[in-house]
C-alpha cells in the first residue's frame, strides 16, 4: 500500500466491550490501514491491551432516546468533519446520519456495517413515529454507502429487499482458540454451570432463565452483560429468593468473558420472537459458546437453527415457561454421554466458525474503494 489509507470506524458502543468493532478496527491495522476508532466511553469501562489503532472516546451526557442519538450524531459529525480521513465506517443505522453527511460533504468512502435491522428492534415496537424517523434515514444514507455489511443472511436478503442495496455477510465470529483446558474431573462434585452473556434487556429470555433456578439443583446462572433491566432482574433473583444461585458479572472485558465463558457447561441464546430483529438474530455469544467448546441451547429461530443443525452442537427449543426450560437442562445435564457428543462436535464448529476464516470477506471489502 503506497499511501496508508486512513479509515475511521464510529460506533455509539464502547470499544472495551463491542467485539466485532474491536476484531474489525484490528483487522484493518494488520493490512496496514491507518486505523482510529470513535466510540462512546462507558463508566466502569474494562481495560483493554495497548491497541494496534487509535481511539477517540467520547461521553454523553444523555443516556437514551433522542438527546442521545442527536448527541452522539453532532458530536461524531464535527469529529469527522476535521479528521484525516478516506475511508468512514458507520457502525449501525445510530451513527450512519453523522458519518454519511460527512462523507457526502468531503467525498470520502462511506461503509455501513449494519449489525442488526435497527429499526426492528423491540424497543421501537409501537412506537411508529419514532421508527419512521430512523426507516428514512435508513433509506436516504444507504444509498450513499459504497459497501454495505452485516452479520448474517438473513438480514442481509432484508436490507437488499427493503433498499435494493446488496450486502456482505461478515459474520461476529471470534478468533479461534486451540481446545481449552477445562476438563471436568472424574468424580467431582460440583455446581453445574448455565452462562448467558449479552445485553441484559427485553425480550432476550433472562426472565425464563432466571425462573428455571426454582426447579433446577446444583445448578448456577451467570448473566455476563449490562443493560436497561439490570436493575429489575436483579430484584427478580432477590424476589425469588435465588441469590445464591444466580450470579451478575456486569460488564467484562473479552478476554475475561473468555476465561468465565470456558467454564460453563451450557450457554443459553433465547432471543424471543417478539420483533423481526430477534426473528433474524445470529448473536455473537452463540460463536462464542462455541469456541468455547460449550454446547448450547438456542431459540428455535431460523439463523440460529441454521447453525444448530449443522454442526450438531447443542438444541433450538420452543419454550415459553420456566418450568419447560428447566426440565430441558435437566435432561441435558443428565444425559452425559449427549453433553460429550455436543462437546467435542464444538472442536469442529470452532475451526469453523472464527474470525481467521471470515476476515478475507472484509479485506476483500475495503480493498473495492479505490482511494488515490
Amino acid at each position: 500500500m503506497s499511501k496508508k489509507v486512513s479509515i475511521t470506524l464510529v460506533a455509539t458502543n464502547d470499544i472495551a466491550t463491542d467485539q466485532r468493532v474491536l476484531k474489525i478496527a484490528e483487522t484493518l491495522a494488520e493490512e496496514g490501514y491507518s486505523v482510529t476508532v470513535i466510540c462512546r466511553k462507558l463508566p466502569n469501562r474494562p481495560s483493554l491491551p495497548i491497541l494496534p489503532f487509535a481511539t477517540k472516546l467520547k461521553n454523553i451526557w444523555f443516556k437514551k432516546g433522542f438527546p442521545f442519538y442527536a448527541s452522539f450524531n453532532v458530536a461524531f459529525f464535527f469529529d469527522l468533519l476535521f479528521s484525516k480521513v478516506d475511508i468512514i465506517t458507520a457502525n449501525d443505522l445510530d451513527t450512519l446520519p453523522a458519518c454519511a453527511l460527512v462523507a457526502i460533504i468531503r467525498r470520502k468512502f462511506l461503509v455501513y456495517d449494519s449489525h442488526e435491522l435497527f429499526i426492528e428492534v423491540p424497543e421501537l415496537n409501537g412506537r411508529h413515529f419514532t421508527k419512521t424517523i430512523w426507516f428514512l434515514f435508513e433509506k436516504l444514507f444507504i444509498r450513499k454507502a459504497d459497501a454495505v455489511s452485516t452479520v448474517c443472511d438473513s438480514i442481509a436478503k432484508e436490507l437488499k429487499n427493503r433498499y435494493k442495496k446488496e450486502c456482505i455477510v461478515i459474520r461476529n465470529v471470534p478468533q479461534y482458540h486451540k481446545k481449552n483446558s477445562f476438563e471436568k474431573k472424574p468424580n467431582d462434585v460440583e455446581t453445574k454451570t448455565l452462562l448467558y452473556q449479552g445485553a441484559l434487556n427485553t425480550g432476550r429470555g433472562i426472565e425464563q432463565m432466571i425462573g428455571s433456578m426454582l426447579f433446577l439443583y446444583d445448578v448456577k446462572l451467570i448473566i455476563a452483560g449490562t443493560g436497561y433491566l439490570e436493575k429489575a432482574l436483579k430484584q427478580m433473583v432477590t424476589d425469588l429468593e435465588l441469590n445464591d444461585k444466580v450470579e451478575f458479572t456486569g460488564l467484562l472485558s473479552p478476554s475475561a468473558l473468555r476465561t468465565l465463558t470456558r467454564k460453563a457447561h451450557l450457554g443459553l441464546s433465547l432471543e424471543e420472537n417478539i420483533c423481526k430483529n430477534y426473528e433474524y438474530a445470529l448473536p455473537n455469544k452463540l460463536f462464542d459458546y462455541i469456541q468455547a467448546r460449550v454446547p448450547v441451547i438456542t431459540s428455535n429461530l431460523p439463523e440460529m437453527r441454521r447453525i444448530i443443525d449443522k454442526y450438531k452442537v447443542g438444541t433450538s427449543i420452543d419454550v415459553k415457561e420456566s418450568h419447560e426450560l428447566a426440565l430441558i437442562i435437566k435432561n441435558i445435564l443428565d444425559h452425559e454421554q449427549l453433553h460429550t457428543i455436543w462437546k467435542n462436535n464444538c472442536n469442529v464448529a470452532a475451526s469453523d466458525l472464527c474470525w481467521e476464516k471470515e476476515r478475507s470477506k472484509l479485506i476483500d471489502m475495503y480493498k473495492t474503494l479505490k482511494t488515490p
